[in-house]
């Protein structure tokens, strides 16, 4: 090199040749060192930038697929844009459609409207005519013929068990040595209800169930007057029968339909017993009145009775009186397409199947009975449905069904044989316990 061979010329000569050797040598190792550390640092600025390249290419590709993405984006927004537009028109087109639907469904209401006031002031001119009739047109009925039935089976429940313990509470094995029959005007006041033969037997018998069927007769006929007849009307102070009006009433009921004659009925009897606010009057009078009667039959045993069996008496029949008039009232006011009747047998009448059973009977039907057998008293009441059908004119009839037959005691009563015993007769009060307890859970 040129610039060692200057240098060395002013070198001093003493050592020349060592430092000139020593000096070239740390240069060539300094050079060596410098052209390493340059290849090293071009090493890595070539790995560097290679990792560079490799970043770029990797961030170009990445570019690439969002631009892809964007554009596959940007495609997609603008067909549901496309679809949205298309979406708007339509709605526009329905909402132009049903406005013109509205406009023509307006018209058809205002047209609709004035109809609908010209048939309402039409409707009201028809109301009007036939709103005085309708009252007499209907004949639905507010209870069934079971629902009366089972109210009368309650109302037999409590008049047998009301004998059987009116009945048990009077000693039947004493009379006093005084004691004689019935008076003439006990008879006569019990004959409607009882036998001769019934109270004959009560004057001497030791057999309560004989007393019982007679308490029981007379309860039936006092209920069976109850039900039958019409409210008691208020003049000057006294209630007496409205009988008029059940005159009136049969000659309505035999020409006119029975939706009319049913009508009045309800009405005429509704308005009758209004002065009678709870009924409370009303049903007083009759228990004085049906209390007496039983209170006979006990003076017809001869016994000696308690001073405080009168009103044990009254307070026994208050609610039977109370069933009595409410059967009255429904049958009454609230059926008008028939009309329904309790039936009793009358004293020495003929047995007669078809409306009577013995009380104790066999209840399959196979018991024979004589040609004369005759009834002492009845012990249930039935009941009787009758209507009046065809049209107007000759065809118009009344057709009668027996709903339920009446209960009634016979002469075998006093057979010893066949007369009920004791255990007999808990057992048909347990019975009748049953019977009562499975129509008070209906």
């Amino acid at each position: 090199m040129s610039w060692v061979s200057n240098f060395s010329s002013w070198i001093p000569r003493v050592g020349r040749s060592n430092s000139v050797e020593g000096g070239s040598t740390r240069v060539r190792e300094d050079y060596a060192e410098e052209a390493r550390e340059r290849d090293h640092r071009s090493a890595r600025a070539d790995h560097e930038i290679r990792k560079l390249k490799r970043a770029l290419n990797n961030k170009d590709k990445e570019i690439k697929e969002e631009q892809q993405r964007r554009r596959e984006l940007e495609s997609a927004r603008r067909r549901q844009w496309q679809e949205k537009e298309q979406e708007v028109e339509h709605l526009k087109n329905d909402l132009a459609h049903q406005r013109r639907t509205i406009d023509e469904l307006r018209t058809q209401y205002a047209m609709l409207t004035k109809q609908k006031d010209e048939q309402g002031q039409l409707l009201e001119a028809r109301t009007a005519e036939l709103q005085a009739a309708q009252v007499f047109l209907g004949k639905t009925d507010a209870l069934s013929a079971a629902e009366v039935r089972n109210m009368l089976r309650d109302l037999n429940t409590d008049i047998f068990q009301t004998a059987a313990k009116l009945a048990d509470a009077i000693d039947l094995s004493y009379r006093p040595d005084d004691s004689v029959a019935a008076a003439p005007a006990v008879q006569d006041a019990l004959q409607n209800w009882l036998a001769p033969e019934l109270l004959e037997a009560v004057s001497d018998t030791q057999d309560s169930s004989v007393l019982q069927a007679a308490i029981q007769g007379v309860i039936c006929g006092c209920c069976h007057e109850i039900i039958g007849g019409w409210p008691l009307v208020l003049e000057k102070n006294r209630m007496v029968p409205s009988s008029g009006y059940e005159d009136l009433y049969e000659k309505i009921r035999n020409q006119e339909p029975q939706a009319v004659a049913g009508r009045w009925r309800s009405l005429s009897r509704r308005y009758q017993r209004e002065w009678d606010k709870g009924g409370n009057t009303e049903r007083r009078d009759f228990v004085s009145y049906a209390s007496h009667e039983v209170y006979l039959v006990n003076v017809a045993t001869g016994c000696v009775l308690a001073p405080e069996l009168g009103q044990a008496i009254s307070d026994s029949l208050e609610g039977i009186i109370k069933l009595a008039l409410g059967l009255r009232n429904v049958l009454g006011e609230d059926i008008t397409s028939c009309d329904f009747a309790t039936v009793v047998a009358s004293p020495g009448h003929l047995l007669d199947l078809q409306w009577m059973d013995e009380e104790g009977g066999d209840p399959f039907g196979e018991q024979a009975y004589g040609s004369e057998s005759r009834t002492l008293c009845t012990t249930e009441l039935g009941l009787l449905r009758t209507e009046k059908i065809g049209l107007e004119g000759a065809s118009e009839h009344f057709s009668q069904e027996v709903v339920a037959k009446c209960k009634v005691a016979l002469p075998s009563l006093f057979q010893p044989s066949e007369a009920p015993t004791e255990a007999q007769r808990q057992q048909r009060r347990r019975r009748s316990d049953r019977k009562g307890s499975k129509m008070a859970a209906v």
